[in-house]
This record gives C-alpha cells, structure tokens and sequence, in this order.
C-alpha cells in the first residue's frame, strides 16, 4: 500500500512539475508574433525623423531611470518615423507593441518581440516605424499592458513634443552613453548594497 501511494505522489509531482515549466516557457517567449493586423507601411516616405529611447521595466517604461516620469507620451507630426531604442531594464520579458488607435487593440504591430529583446539588463533592440495616420495611437508591452502603456499623438501640423523627461532627440548616442552610465551606476549600487547583506 506504501508503493502505491508513493508512485501516485510521484506521478503527481511530475505532472506539477511539467505544468511549472510549460508555464515559465510560456511566459518567457509568448507572444512572439510580429503582426496582429496592423500593417507595417512598406516604402512609405517620411517627413521627419526622431530617435526614442525607451527602458523596459514590468513598472512602466523608463520607470526609476529618468525620475518619477513613466510612460511618456509623444506628440509628432504624421508622416514622422519614430526610431525606437528599447533597451532592457528589469530582466523581464517585454514586447513593445503599437496599435493605431487611443487603447490597446486587437489590431496591432508588434514592433520588437520578446525573442528579439533578451532579458539581459542592458541588452538594446533598435527599429523604426513610420506614423501615417493622424490620431491617438497606443504604445506598450504585451507581457505588462497596465504597467507599460503610453500614448502617440500623430498631429496634422507641426507641433512634435513630448513631456519633459522623455528622451526624444535627433541625436540619441550622446543620451543613450548618458542613460546607460546611470543605469549600470544604480546596478552597481545594487550590488554593493547585496553584497553588504550578504556578508
């Protein structure tokens, strides 16, 4: 009678055992798909050309990086082409996905999967998108859509802007050096701060 109530017990931590994994797997590399619908525009001219840097972090983008601001939102003109840099803050999986429209939509792009973004602190994925529809659109993470979401306003005429301490500039690897500095100085400090507990 003990053999038998051993193996079921064994049976069963298998199976919770095969659960937790597939589960983990799952939310390490779901989702992956690069389009739900919303077209990426192929060979579209732009007017203008701005560069964005963003920090990933399950809290928010560019939560704890650039003060108490998260989520900035953007104001550009339309036909503007948007070259986002996403770079990894927070070792968790993170999408950064755009709909065309003032929510999270059924219909949108996934602009950098959590195949491309590794969930090493610091690694950086670059791309770009062309905004041709005048309107509000949505920006987020589709593993943290309450935390990771954010608003582009494409205007008509000329008025591009952003809140204060979002990082839009024509020139970004001056601020991308400066921002990372600050960021691998907080890791540091991180770690100083373990290895005192520790010891």
């Amino acid at each position: 009678m003990a053999e038998r109530t051993f193996s079921r017990g064994m049976i069963f931590g298998i199976v919770i055992i095969i659960l937790m994994f597939g589960g983990l797997y799952y939310m390490l590399s779901a989702p992956t798909t690069l389009n739900g619908g919303l077209i990426e525009p192929s060979n579209t001219p732009y007017k203008d050309t701005i560069n964005v840097t963003l920090y990933a972090n399950a809290l928010g983008w560019d939560y704890g990086v650039k003060g108490d601001h998260t989520n900035p939102t953007f104001n550009i003109t339309v036909g503007t082409r948007i070259v986002f840099t996403v770079i990894e803050a927070d070792t968790a999986p993170h999408t950064l996905t755009i709909a065309d429209s003032p929510s999270e939509s059924s219909t949108h792009l996934t602009l950098v999967t959590t195949s491309q973004l590794t969930q090493i602190t610091g690694h950086s994925v670059t791309v770009s998108y062309v905004f041709d529809k005048v309107g509000t659109w949505t920006y987020w993470c589709e593993i943290h859509p309450t935390t990771m979401v954010g608003a582009i306003n494409v205007l008509a005429s000329a008025n591009t802007s952003a809140n204060a301490n979002c990082h839009v500039s024509p020139d970004s690897a001056q601020h991308h050096s400066q921002n990372n500095n600050n960021l691998n100085s907080f890791f540091e400090f991180l770690l100083d701060i373990s290895g005192a507990i520790i010891a």
